[in-house]
């Protein structure tokens, strides 16, 4: 956030902004930082962006929800689509199922997944790699306030 006032390059500060959506799982803080650069910032381009963050909040707010009420916290169905996942690279599985059967303390078995769906070494490796990376940041955002 210091960086992003000091930065004078309007393309780097609008990905500092891309940059704390993706990092930031505290919605409101999202929101109140995306308001102050829409009020004190003067280009267009970034007040955009911000604008458009804070369009898309509802829709967020909605995926999160949506993700707390699927949760089956069945470990063993966890540990089947993981070890399925794994054993595969990430081509066989179910993410929709592993998503909903993981929990925040699962992160670092999910970074690791990720890393070895990369060694894949495919371009559509990298879709999967998307997806272990949205059940990681909706596991942080439904553990957040």
């Amino acid at each position: 956030r210091a960086q992003f006032w000091k930065e004078k390059d309007s393309e780097i500060r609008i990905k500092i902004l891309g940059a704390l959506e993706a990092t930031t799982y505290d919605i409101d803080e999202i929101k109140d930082f995306s308001e102050l650069v829409i009020k004190k910032e003067s280009d267009a381009q970034v007040v955009k962006f911000a604008e458009e963050t804070i369009a898309n909040m509802d829709d967020l707010k909605k995926a999160i929800e949506a993700s707390r009420k699927a949760k089956n916290t069945n470990r063993k169905e966890y540990r089947r689509q993981y070890e399925m996942l794994t054993e595969s690279y990430g081509k066989e599985g179910d993410y929709e199922k592993l998503g909903s059967t993981s929990v925040l303390s699962d992160e670092p078995e999910l970074k690791l997944l990720r890393e070895r769906i990369l060694r894949r070494d495919s371009d559509e490796s990298f879709y999967d790699y998307q997806a272990v990376s949205k059940i990681i940041m909706m596991n942080r955002f439904s553990n957040s306030k």
